[in-house]
């Protein structure tokens, strides 16, 4: 099975636990009022999320048919992986990447390959709107192979460093933010280098 979020991991918790309280299981919109979600559409990305990791089913067809195919208390965490912080990661410019990185243990639900994942801290506010606060610990796994609506690492023109959701266009990309006010950004392929696929996220309190 693969490794799941601290979100992920949450509302698989909360959908048992529903389960087990009402004898049927919770509908999207229970869901979404319970963690807050600004709509059914969130709600859906995460059991498809689950649903492909394997750890949830669900009928198409029933509104309450959520099932957890292997209870949560069972799924066990085992030893922290240490993965390098390279460098500081500051919206509209280049990455800062440091000379000698230093190792940062990860658990390993918010990992799915140690190997080619990387740590940026976040500096500055202007990733607010996509709810990532300065001194975030960003999770960036290394790969091209990316699925619409994950949120990618890109490097516009050499320069200018976002970190937006990639939805593929013809010979375009679409970046759009978390804030559906934001206007998203439409750029060809040529102009951007893709650093990496944003899976996860440490916050230090």
């Amino acid at each position: 099975m693969k490794g799941l979020t601290p979100k992920q991991l949450e509302i698989l918790q909360f959908i048992q636990h529903f389960i087990d309280q009402h004898h049927y299981s919770p509908s999207y919109r229970e869901i979404m009022t319970h963690f807050d979600f600004t709509s059914p559409g969130s709600v859906y990305k995460h059991i498809r999320t689950l649903q492909r990791k394997g750890v949830l089913t669900a009928d198409r067809k029933s509104h309450r048919s959520l099932m957890p195919i292997q209870a949560p208390t069972t799924i066990q965490e085992s030893t922290d992986v240490q993965i390098p912080l390279i460098g500081n990661l500051s919206v509209g410019y280049p990455l800062e990447l440091f000379v000698h990185p230093q190792m940062i243990a990860v658990p390993p639900s918010l990992i799915q390959a140690p190997n080619n994942t990387y740590i940026l801290q976040v500096q500055g506010d202007d990733l607010l709107d996509e709810w990532i606060q300065d001194g975030d610990l960003v999770l960036i796994e290394a790969r091209q192979d990316i699925q619409p609506g994950e949120i990618i690492l890109g490097l516009i023109n050499q320069n200018d460093t976002v970190l937006k959701r990639y939805y593929p266009e013809g010979q375009n990309i679409r970046l759009e933010s978390q804030q559906s006010q934001i206007p998203p950004l439409t750029i060809r392929y040529e102009h951007i280098q893709i650093q990496g696929v944003l899976v996860g996220m440490m916050r230090m309190y």
